[in-house]
């Protein structure tokens, strides 16, 4: 048949043709035929031409119909060819029942691109429905396989589709629908592809499914169930809700759920294709990597998008957290914002914006940001400087204004800076620059200026700046402390600036070694030539003066200041009056006041390495000397200068009876001053603890770098004193200022050191290493042998036999105590006293021969008897003794004698009066007499050829008498 409801040509002309039905063939060269079609019958009638037919109606033709080899063409009533399909191999066989009719076509192509490959077309015309497949249909980018569909022939003009498949590279797609076929046009279909669906468009990619009515091309209604939709890297997840198509050239939706991974929301409104929109958002998440690949984060926020032509407006606000992109950084940000083409208004807040170490913390744009003006707060920070600000902003074309009502910073290198009524302008590539009032380093700055190009011209002035803080923000390793006042202008390059009429004026200053109470000085930099023309510092009218000159390289984009240690140097340095300005050079050893020095030097060679050359005389009439506390009188010195090297040629000073001679030299080399010094002490007194007092003599050595000096000595005592509290926890040493300092010195004392307090009175020799190492406190180690002493217990005296302390590098003096003594109480009666433990916690026990018990001892040391009553006047009297015995000891500390005791019988007793003391280091004079009769004295001399021997000679009343004494420990 050529006819059928789906189709019909009304008249056709067919040329070489040969057509079998039913077992009958009929041929023609030319077939002129008109067909008429209805829903359950088929008719043909026309005439043929050129062959033999049942059929001889010939009737005009509107379509022209010619088949060749190759293919057919179709040609309209206007005579013009509309097509040449192409069409291979096929065949129609009709079943004898005639209710079936099955079309098998080989490939068919139409000049357009579709094609047919392998199709077959069940009719069962019989039944109203026909079955369709076909291996592959469409085009080479969007086309089905293995198309299955059913179509009912309804009487109602309407055709339907069930159950329809195809697989569209590999992936099944299934289709429902129906179409009728009036002049409406109108329709209905479902489309699933639960699998998904590669799109011809490159990276589009689609599962879901898409329900929707509409009459032709007119009007569409859509209802979206989208499980995924993605183009390229852009995935929108899950998608749902109804769509509006308006002849295809407009879509609406009062809402379209989008839900998914990446992204959920809702948008609404409406796009056509000519580029217009409007469209309503609300996102309830958005992750940014779905915009941008390298960007990570999450944005949330509502709004409206309107396109109006080539005009695109924005309003809406947008929330974005913990965003990055590349090397940028973004903690969170709020952004409210009304756009057009030439409006951006609204207001942005954003916390964390951060690029390597630089961080914004804060920042807040709002108004009129592209025109006219608008306000800005801004907060922002590195790994050691700041910023922050706030004021107005106002932008037009390549000109600009900000006006800062209140801007702080501290930038590395320039300090802390705070300001009111900043003012920067721009004008293409010039800008200029106000701030009447400031503040730097707590003082006042003002400054004014311009950039042009790469052009600079500034005048700045601060006064009254607290130099600690300034070194503080340059970061020096030793703090300035005073107040400064600087005057400069700056011109030339900003690659390479020139600073002129730099005046500067200080006021009590105090750096490193340098102190002043008022300096003043004129500098410029010219060129890269750094000249300080003057240097003045003045303290307690002493004056310290210098001019250097040296090669500098300041730039300040970026902000830097170089130094070469190369470069060559020269200059004068200069004192008269005294050396106040710069005698914390020595503060680590010893301390000047009133002191008076004269001489200058000169200064050459390079920067890393200066050369001196010059000599200077110095004197003061007092001093101390610091790690030992020792006081000073006569101090004189005479030191010269040479290329590297500083020589102390003599430095003289005496100390309380004894003195102190140094010489040695000091060279600077790449930035440090190491250092060989000599110092002789001849009685020396030193003070290495509140409770401790001696006079030394020997040599110390002296090494090291000034930073890190090294003292190593090994000196003899003369004589020492110690009084440590007994039984009282001793009091730590006042807090030393950490420094640098580190020693090991030795002391060695034969005789003649004394240790003191209200329990014992003894002479040692001691062997002890004070030690201390740089940044920690001094310690004590070493053994004290107690040559001879006396211990007071119950106003009793016992005689010292044997004793030793030990320290082991204790920061305060409190030694282990190992002491024992006797008193011959009584004829036949002896009492061991042993005192062990320590200073601050003492352990004491008696023991007696013969052997009594603890309490008999007791009460026969305080009060003579070991049973009975006690007898009042006898207590009295034991009172009374143990006050006579507290005043000497206590007459013995005040006059510095090794023994003295005055005795006033008052209860019984001669009254009598006793004292020693050593007229040399190794000879002790004793004198004893009764205060009753003179004739009764006693006078003793004694000399010690070692700690432990001595030889004596005594008189008394009785004679004159010579003796040998070995002492013997056990």
């Amino acid at each position: 048949p050529v006819a059928y409801p789906v189709f019909a040509i009304d008249r056709a002309e067919i040329r070489e043709a040969s057509v079998s039905v039913a077992g009958v063939l009929y041929t023609a060269s030319q077939i002129r035929a008109q067909a008429l079609s209805r829903p359950d019958t088929m008719r043909f009638t026309g005439s043929v031409f050129g062959g033999t037919s049942p059929y001889a109606n010939p009737d005009s033709v509107s379509l022209t119909v010619k088949i060749y080899a190759d293919g057919v063409s179709i040609t309209d009533i206007n005579g013009l060819e509309s097509g040449r399909y192409a069409l291979r191999g096929g065949n129609v066989t009709v079943l004898p029942s005639e209710e079936l009719v099955n079309i098998w076509v080989t490939m068919a192509q139409t000049p357009q691109g579709l094609t047919l490959d392998s199709a077959r077309l069940s009719i069962f015309y019989g039944k109203k429905y026909m079955d369709a497949y076909a291996v592959r249909v469409g085009y080479d980018t969007l086309f089905a396989e293995e198309l299955r569909a059913r179509i009912e022939l309804g009487e109602d003009s309407v055709i339907r589709v069930r159950r329809g498949v195809f697989y569209f590279r590999e992936n099944p797609v299934y289709f429902n629908g129906s179409v009728r076929t009036d002049s409406t046009l109108a329709w209905s279909a479902e489309v699933s592809a639960p699998h998904g669906l590669y799109l011809p468009f490159p990276g589009v990619f689609f599962a879901g499914e898409l329900r929707g009515e509409g009459e032709g091309v007119r009007r569409a209604s859509l209802l979206l169930n989208i499980d995924t939709l993605s183009y390229a890297r852009y995935s929108l997840g899950h998608i749902s809700g109804p769509v509006e198509v308006d002849n295809w050239k407009k879509l609406s939706t009062p809402a379209i759920l989008l839900s998914g991974p990446s992204v959920t929301g809702t948008i609404s409104g409406w796009a056509d294709l000519r580029g217009s929109l409007d469209l309503s958002f609300s996102l309830d998440a958005l992750r940014l990597e779905l915009l941008l690949p390298e960007a990570r984060g999450l944005a949330r926020g509502s709004g409206n998008i309107r396109k109006e032509g080539k005009r695109l407006l924005f309003s809406g606000r947008v929330d974005l957290r913990h965003c990055a992109w590349k090397e940028f950084a973004l903690e969170r940000a709020s952004l409210n914002l009304m756009a057009a083409p030439d409006t951006l208004e609204g207001w942005l807040v954003a916390w964390g914006i951060s690029k390597d170490d630089f961080v914004v913390d804060s920042l807040r744009l709002e108004g009129a940001l592209l025109s006219g003006q608008g306000g800005y707060t801004f907060f922002a920070r590195t790994r050691d400087s700041w910023l922050s600000s706030e004021g107005n902003l106002s932008v037009s074309g390549e000109a600009g204004k900000l006006e800062a009502s209140r801007l702080a910073m501290n930038a590395r290198g320039l300090g802390a800076v705070k300001g009111d009524g900043l003012v920067v302008k721009w004008n293409k590539d010039e800008i200029s620059m106000s701030l009447p009032k400031g503040e730097v380093f707590f003082g006042i700055l003002s400054m004014g200026g311009w950039i042009r190009r790469d052009s600079v011209s500034f005048a700045l002035a601060v006064d009254s700046a607290d130099m600690r803080a300034l070194s503080s923000s340059l970061g020096l390793k030793d703090t300035m402390e005073g107040v400064v006042s600087l005057y400069a202008t700056l011109g030339g390059s900003l690659i390479r600036p020139t600073v002129g009429n730099i005046t500067l004026i200080a006021k009590n200053l105090k750096w490193t070694f340098l102190k002043a109470d008022t300096g003043y000085g004129e500098a410029r930099f010219v060129g890269d030539t750094f000249s300080l023309d003057s240097l003045i510092l003045v303290a307690q009218d002493d004056t310290f003066w210098m001019n250097l000159r040296f090669k500098m390289r300041l730039s300040f984009v970026p902000f830097a200041i170089r130094i070469d240690t190369a470069d060559a140097i020269s200059g004068v340095i200069g004192v008269s009056g005294g050396m106040t300005p710069i005698l914390g050079l020595f503060e680590k050893f010893v301390a000047f006041e009133e002191t008076r020095a004269s001489g200058q030097v000169q200064i050459y060679n390079t920067i890393g390495s200066p050369y001196l050359s010059g000599k200077v005389e110095f004197s003061a009439p007092r001093g101390v000397v610091v790690p030992t506390g020792t006081a000073l009188s006569k101090v004189e010195a005479q030191i010269s200068f040479q290329a590297d090297a500083l020589s102390v040629h003599s430095l003289k000073a005496e100390a309380e009876g004894g003195r102190v001679e140094a010489r040695g030299t000091l060279w600077y080399r790449s930035g440090e001053v190491p250092m060989a010094l000599d110092v002789d002490l001849l009685q020396f007194p030193i003070y290495p603890d509140p409770f401790m007092e001696a006079k030394v003599t020997g040599r110390l050595e002296v090494d090291g770098t000034l930073r890190r000096p090294h003292v190593q000595g090994d000196l003899a005592v003369d004589e020492a004193f110690f009084y440590a509290p007994l039984g009282r926890k001793p009091a730590p040493r006042p807090p030393e200022r950490p420094n640098t300092l580190k020693y090991e010195i030795r002391l060695r004392a034969d005789r003649k050191a004394y240790f003191v307090n209200e329990l014992v009175d003894l002479e040692f020799a001691a062997e002890i290493l004070l030690e201390k190492e740089a940044g920690a406190p001094m310690t004590i180690s070493g053994d004290v042998m107690v040559l001879s002493g006396y211990l007071y217990f119950f106003d009793r005296t016992f005689e010292v036999l044997e004793g030793k302390l030990r320290m082991t590098r204790q920061t305060i003096i409190d030694p282990e105590i190992a002491i024992k003594a006797v008193n011959e109480i009584a004829p036949d009666t002896s009492v061991y006293l042993l005192l062990g433990g320590t200073l601050s916690k003492p352990e004491i026990s008696l023991v007696s021969e013969p052997p009594m018990p603890t309490g008999d001892i007791v009460s026969l040391l305080t009060i003579g008897t070991t049973g009975g009553a006690p007898e009042y006047s006898l207590m009295g009297e034991r009172a009374v003794n143990l006050a006579e015995g507290l005043l000497s000891r206590e007459l013995r500390k005040r006059v510095r004698l090794q023994e003295l005791e005055v005795r006033t019988g008052t209860f019984g007793g001669t009254p009598q009066f006793t004292i020693g003391w050593y007229l040399t280091r190794n000879l002790y004079v004793k004198y004893s007499t009764d205060l009753e009769g003179m004739e009764s004295q006693y006078f003793q001399v004694k000399y010690f050829f070692k700690p432990k021997v001595a030889m004596y000679g005594e008189k008394d009343k009785s004679g004159v008498g010579v003796g040998f004494q070995y002492r013997i420990r056990f």
